[in-house]
């Protein structure tokens, strides 16, 4: 049952964040260090690209967090952005793979008490046994956005 408990984590991993995944690209050009004046930090950024029209950063709509940890037991915090929002999700994989959400803000209730109508058929053990079918953080985070 452990050794299943950490070939999950490696699969769950590997996955989302393997070998389809590559590094940042660090620019080989060496920074001036100079010190520039007002003047010539107002030239360069009006000179710089133009600015979103809304200022919204579309490549952050797709970013995805992870913290792991491994002690006493293997488990994960997932947050990614949902609607207007941020979800929050803090998973445990115990023993024989299996995922057991902890704790999580996506299946949060109305003013009224009653389940949000959109995500009334998700219970925690459904989005931990999608994550155990899907073996894939990214897949799982899209498929609880739409």
């Amino acid at each position: 049952p452990l050794l299943r408990q950490y070939a999950f984590v490696s699969t769950l991993l590997e996955n989302s964040f393997g070998s389809k995944t590559k590094p940042a690209e660090i620019p080989t050009q060496a920074q001036p260090t100079g010190v520039k004046t007002k003047k010539a930090r107002l030239a360069e950024y009006m000179d710089g690209p133009e600015p979103d029209a809304f200022g919204v950063d579309h490549a952050a709509d797709t970013d995805l967090d992870v913290v792991l940890w491994v002690h006493p037991a293997p488990h994960m915090q997932v947050v990614f952005p949902m609607d207007n929002s941020t979800a929050n999700i803090s998973l445990k994989i115990l023993e024989g793979g299996t995922v057991e959400i902890v704790d999580e803000n996506i299946l949060d209730c109305n003013d009224n008490g009653d389940v949000n109508p959109r995500r009334k058929g998700f219970t925690r053990q459904k989005l931990g046994k999608l994550l155990e079918h899907m073996e894939d953080l990214c897949l799982w985070s899209e498929w609880i956005r739409l």
